[in-house]
Formats: C-alpha cells, sequence, structure tokens
C-alpha cells in the first residue's frame, strides 16, 4: 500500500471507533494548524524535501504528513506532488500559492486556518 492509501485508510477507513477518529482528527487539526503556521510565517518560502524529511521539520508522524501533503496538493502554484504513489523517500515541494489556499481553506470550512495571519 502507498502511504495516502495507508492515511486514507486510517483517517476514514473502518478500523477506528468514533472516539479515536475523534481523537485522531483533533490531533491532525493541531499539528496542521501549526505547519501553516509556519508556513504562512513566510508564504513565499519554497520547502522541499522528502516526506520524511518534512516529518521530521514539521515534527509529526509520516502518515500525518502525508495527510497534510494530500489536503494542501490543490492549494501549490502550477504543479502538484505525486500524493497517489509517494512514499517516504520521494521528493515533494511545497510552494504554496496563497490566493488558492486561502480559497481552500474557505471551502473546506476549517476557519482554524483561514483566521491565521
Amino acid at each position: 500500500m502507498t502511504l495516502l492509501e495507508n492515511w486514507r485508510n486510517l483517517a476514514y477507513g473502518d478500523g477506528l471507533d468514533n472516539k479515536k477518529k475523534d481523537q485522531l482528527w483533533n490531533g491532525y487539526f493541531a499539528i496542521e494548524k501549526g505547519i501553516y503556521e509556519k508556513l504562512l510565517a513566510d508564504p513565499t518560502q519554497v520547502v522541499t524535501g522528502t516526506v520524511r524529511e518534512l516529518a521530521e521539520k514539521y515534527e509529526t508522524e509520516i502518515l500525518i504528513m502525508t495527510g497534510f501533503l494530500d489536503g494542501i496538493n490543490e492549494s501549490l502554484k502550477d504543479y502538484e506532488n505525486p500524493i497517489d504513489t509517494m512514499e517516504e523517500d520521494t521528493e515533494v515541494k511545497i510552494e504554496i500559492d496563497p490566493e488558492k489556499l486561502y480559497y481552500n481553506m474557505v471551502a473546506a470550512k476549517a476557519d482554524w486556518l483561514y483566521n491565521l495571519p
């Protein structure tokens, strides 16, 4: 299975009861917010590295980073990362398009994100 398949099975699959799903998602959203705070401190920065390196950089697990990369993929400047096939050693790039990112955050009703400075 790919990283994305593992992430989606964990996040959306039937292996967790509702309490554990809530814990997973609440933890994910807190980590996601922290990563966005770092990225938006300098929205012109380009972050590159393997999935593993980015997980280490942002102090999270590889599957959580996979979920983050899946979520941000449509908000990147003129490209997408190979999220369907990426593995721990796949090189990825995060170069956000601020307008796309804001639009996608609002569309997802992610007020904990689109209210970030």
